[in-house]
């Protein structure tokens, strides 16, 4: 079991005003107050922090809200976890999930599904693992909590070790530690950055890789001991001596896993008190002291009902094959030197005998374990991967249908011959869409983003596109901003929003209708403007009404209709925020609106036609290695 899975995440708490007839402030004071101090006792006593932890949690139960009733049980699972509870830890995780989701806050749904998933990590069920971990990465991308991100991607990492541990194969699993260290950094988290850097130090480890694992696990502890994180220094340590035990430099080894173990006793942590106490057996064995690794063996036994079963078996493997080597040369040697010592002799073979008997039955026992779990993990892995399939095919065909509903390149060049439009959805179907139609002389073009991504997205541009036909192509209404207002009614009936409706979903857009005889420009936006590059490089702006379409708490204002007189060879440029949201660069950092608008007068020159290609290689090489956040839609229109 990879030991990365003891790091945490958890969130600043902020002091919310609570309504005095539910609870008073004194008392949601008192229990973030407990609560933060259980969070500072975490890297220096875990049984304080799990005494204010317990305190705050008492507290809670005196009629106070479910949000602080939430943090409390959070607080109180991360303490147990961290004394390597997990019975404990678990059901106040639980808890933790059914409150936050009652009261759907998004935050303490990641923090409670992310602790879940350590558990189940911890055990070695990975698919249960990652199927919360991936409900808190989704809820952390939403909010845009980029240390978040980084903590989550870090674990899903460390299920690729495990797998790339017996595999043997680590290209996947240096690839996500790298991206969760760029996303440490992104957050400029020092302990995030720390566990990043042991634990991609201890994968370069097991892969032969010395020198990149000393680089990292070196620079980890020098940023750990200035930060003072005691507690992050009981792994580094601990994947220290197990780097240096593999390059066979044991005494380096020995001093290594004696102070993660002096560690691992301050903070009561169980799991690195018995891998210590088992490399240390081990050292001390290659080192030729039997007596001193077979005492440390003796107490890795006392403690190794916490670990996972499959670690286990090698390492037994590993003492196996030491010790019937180095026996027999022992014994050859003792017999020479001195046949009136067959007495310790015969003790010693005694206790060889018992030795390998009690080892010989725990790897049986192991295998017999490992066999049945490798193959229900098997048919468990067999489901998936069918499930895997069908939904992937799914969303393929949904792909399909959704460019089918898009109005053609053919047809748009028509109308507009000269004219982009730049398409990179973040998932395989897409929440932007874009719409056209012409209706005589008048020619009207709409870029559109829909709340959320993906296959949520995709839903809310078909019912977009749809209900945009029935309005201007149906109903006649061609006016741009009585388009709009029809738009968001359509929609709020669509989706049944209200004041008691759950429903937030809705979508920002701009559009614009063109007169072909007089170049007049109808224009209406919603949260989008709309930007016209003239031919001396001036911008002119029109911006957007600041009201989505779709449902807001108290009165609809209408939407306004704008008029600008356009000449030949004004480019009319509309898009999605994706583009200027995107992360990148070298200091992690937002493209942003200026730059976007900087880099379109750059690209006047050339035909529109190259625009397009040149703002997707200027897209991905700001974006590098960084995961895309949102879907991407850009046009340019020359009048």
């Amino acid at each position: 079991m990879h030991p990365g899975f003891k790091k945490y995440t958890y969130y600043i708490l902020l002091i919310f005003a609570f309504s005095n007839s539910l609870w008073s402030n004194s008392d949601s004071l008192n229990v973030l107050s407990l609560i933060n101090k259980s969070r500072n006792f975490e890297q220096s006593s875990s049984d304080s922090a799990l005494y204010y932890a317990n305190e705050a949690y008492a507290l809670t139960k005196q009629g106070v809200s479910a949000y602080l009733q939430a943090k409390g049980a959070l607080q109180l699972g991360v303490a147990y976890y961290n004394l390597g509870d997990y019975k404990k830890a678990a059901g106040y995780y639980q808890e933790g999930i059914v409150l936050s989701e009652k009261i759907n806050n998004k935050k303490l749904q990641a923090q409670a599904y992310n602790g879940f998933a350590n558990l189940f990590a911890i055990q070695k069920q990975f698919p249960q693992a990652i199927e919360y971990f991936t409900k808190a990465l989704e809820i952390s991308k939403e909010l845009k909590d980029i240390r978040k991100v980084s903590v989550i991607l870090m674990n899903l990492a460390n299920i690729e070790y495990n797998k790339a541990y017996f595999s043997n194969d680590f290209t996947t699993c240096n690839k996500a530690y790298n991206e969760a260290y760029d996303w440490a950094v992104m957050a400029k988290d020092t302990d995030q950055i720390i566990t990043c850097l042991g634990n991609w130090g201890m994968s370069y480890s097991d892969e032969g890789k010395f020198e990149l694992s000393l680089e990292k696990l070196n620079k980890a502890i020098s940023l750990a001991t200035i930060s003072k994180n005691n507690a992050d220094l009981v792994f580094l340590k601990y994947y220290l001596g197990r780097t240096y035990s593999i390059m066979h430099k044991q005494d380096k080894a020995i001093e290594s896993f004696n102070e993660s173990l002096k560690l691992a006793f301050e903070f009561k942590d169980v799991d690195f008190q018995s891998e210590n106490y088992l490399c240390l057996a081990e050292a001390n064995y290659e080192l030729g002291n039997f007596q001193t690794a077979y005492d440390y063996f003796k107490q890795y036994k006392n403690t190794e009902d916490t670990l996972s079963s499959h670690e286990l078996a090698a390492q037994l493997n590993t003492i196996k094959g030491k010790y019937d080597t180095e026996k027999k040369q022992k014994q050859i040697e003792l017999l020479e030197a001195n046949a009136n010592k067959d007495k310790v002799v015969k003790v010693s073979l005694l206790v060889g005998a018992v030795m390998l008997l009690v080892l010989a039955f725990l790897m049986f026992n192991r295998y017999r374990l490992k066999s049945k779990t490798n193959k229900l993990l098997e048919e468990q892995n067999a489901i998936i991967s069918e499930k895997n399939k069908d939904i992937s095919d799914s969303i393929n065909y949904a792909k399909k249908i959704q460019e089918a509903i898009l109005p053609s390149e053919v047809e748009i060049s028509k109308m507009f011959p000269e004219h982009f439009i730049l398409s990179l959805p973040k998932d395989v179907v897409s929440g932007d869409f874009y719409w056209f139609t012409q209706h005589e002389h008048l020619r009207l073009f709409v870029v559109a983003d829909c709340t959320g991504h993906g296959v949520p997205g995709a839903f809310m541009s078909m019912i977009g596109n749809t209900l945009l036909n029935h309005i201007v192509i149906e109903r006649k209404i061609i006016r741009p901003d009585l388009i709009l207002n029809e738009l968001r009614r359509e929609v709020i009936k669509a989706l049944k929003q209200g004041e008691q409706s759950q429903s937030k979903d809705g979508m920002d857009l701009s559009l614009i209708c063109l007169n072909t005889k007089t170049n007049e420009l109808e224009i209406a936006c919603a949260n989008n403007p709309v930007w016209i590059l003239k031919s001396d490089k001036t911008f002119i702006e029109i911006k957007p009404d600041k009201q989505p379409i779709g449902y807001v708490s108290g009165s609809n204002v209408e939407f306004k209709l704008q008029k600008y007189q356009a000449e030949s060879g004004d480019i009319i440029f509309q898009f999605t925020d994706g583009f200027a949201d995107q992360f990148g660069g070298q200091k992690g950092k937002k493209f942003k609106y200026n730059p976007f608008k900087e880099t379109l007068v750059s690209l006047q020159n050339i035909p529109l036609s190259e625009q397009s290609k040149a703002l997707k290689n200027i897209f991905f090489e700001w974006k590098g290695a960084l995961e895309q956040i949102d879907d991407v839609l850009v046009s340019g229109i020359k009048v």
